[in-house]
């Protein structure tokens, strides 16, 4: 019995973890948005196990996009990785409230780490809500300062 061909996702998704783990950071991007790309074109309701697999996904593309130093990029994977609920992935959630400070995107930062603590407890690179208040409140200064909006 010979087995089916494997799909194009399985097998971006492949490319993208070898690429990743040599340390090939843009050719692993390139990969899992080739997997995330094939996998968005099945166009049909996710089994629960499909739905894992699409978080995985776009998980895996986050985390590529975040060792590149690309943050914004980082965010919209990690948001996709999360699907609406945050508690779901402890990695994922830690990641994107990093990637929003990087960003600059205190608010959000701060309302995501909201989350974390409650479902994961403190984060282990020491974000805290006073921390981003600090810092919340500093970039409103300048803001202000400089007629920023």
């Amino acid at each position: 019995m010979t087995q089916a061909p494997k799909p194009e996702y399985v097998l971006a998704s492949e490319r993208g973890n070898q690429a990743f783990a040599h340390g090939w950071l843009e050719e692993a991007a390139e990969a899992f948005e080739a997997a995330v790309t094939a996998w968005e074109q099945l166009c049909r309701p996710w089994t629960d196990d499909e739905a894992s697999l699409s978080s995985s996904l776009y998980g895996n593309l986050g985390m590529a996009y975040y060792n590149q130093g690309k943050a914004l990029e980082a965010v919209g994977a990690f948001l996709r990785a999360l699907d609406g609920a945050p508690g779901s992935n402890d990695r994922y959630l830690r990641l994107l409230v990093t990637a929003l400070v990087s960003c600059g995107r205190l608010q959000d930062a701060s309302r995501y780490l909201a989350a974390y603590h409650e479902s994961f407890g403190p984060h282990p690179e020491g974000w805290t809500q006073d921390r981003l208040d600090t810092m919340l409140a500093a970039q409103r200064e300048q803001r202000a300062r400089y007629g920023v909006c």
